[in-house]
């Protein structure tokens, strides 16, 4: 597991965002991966490593691409009450990942959309991700 070997080195916050980016490409089953991005997040906070925006958005990166997840849409909007709780504003690149684990696909029926335009309808956005562009 990437646990033991991460113990063995001091790591960074970044090698942890870095992780949990490509978390998602380790593990047979959605269960599998998702319990690998939790034990990540459970590492970091172990080791006092706060998560910022890059952190977030590698988790919901990774959901995006376990869309047929069946807790995935729940645990997308967990994400973001934890950025809330966290101080961390959602960048462009959040919002937009969080777009697509809502509605991957069509049959979707959900205000969702409408809701995140009520509250970004006034606020000035500045590009903060890589991802935001």
């Amino acid at each position: 597991s990437f646990s033991v070997f991460l113990f063995s080195f001091a790591v960074s916050l970044s090698a942890y965002n870095s992780l949990l980016h490509v978390a998602v490409y380790y593990g047979d089953t959605y269960p599998m991966k998702w319990n690998l991005i939790l034990n990540l997040l459970k590492d970091m906070k172990s080791l006092n490593l706060q998560p910022t925006l890059a952190t977030f958005n590698a988790v919901l990166n990774s959901l995006s691409r376990m869309t047929r997840f069946g807790k995935c849409r729940t645990i997308a909007h967990d994400v973001l009450t934890e950025m809330k709780n966290c101080g961390i504003e959602p960048s462009l690149a959040s919002w937009s990942m969080f777009i697509n684990i809502i509605y991957f696909n069509d049959n979707v029926e959900s205000r969702v959309i409408y809701e995140i335009m009520d509250y970004l309808k006034d606020k000035e956005m500045t590009l903060q991700h890589p991802a935001d562009s």
